[in-house]
């Protein structure tokens, strides 16, 4: 079980706490309104909202503690540009970078599984 885990862990508190990193960079960083960083990060308003007011878990604060602003950075004016692609990529590379998960998806930089 101890890989389910580490995937429920993954998909239930790393990427929320990616997303609302990616989102306070987006809105505070860059002047993104709320409603253009919910389409590029496929989630609503209200999500955005409640990652810019820091209304959500601890756990997953907890977690946006640990990731290194410097990566989300490197993928922001392409996230900006709308290209999906690199919005999976700068999360793929955040949980890399906090869960020993190996969640098999095809590391984006490398090329390989």
């Amino acid at each position: 079980m101890g890989e389910l885990s580490s995937y429920i862990e993954a998909y239930d508190y790393i990427v929320p706490a990616a997303r609302a990193s990616i989102a306070k960079a987006l809105v505070n960083n860059h002047n993104m309104s709320e409603k253009d960083a919910a389409r590029i990060l496929g989630v609503t308003q209200a999500a955005i909202s409640k990652y810019i007011s820091n209304k959500y878990s601890e756990k997953i604060k907890e977690i946006e503690l640990r990731i290194d602003s410097i990566t989300v950075e490197k993928y922001i004016s392409q996230i900006i540009d709308g290209n999906a692609k690199h919005m999976g990529e700068c999360i793929c590379k955040i949980c890399q970078t906090l869960s020993p998960f190996d969640c098999r998806i095809t590391d984006y930089k490398e090329g390989n599984k």
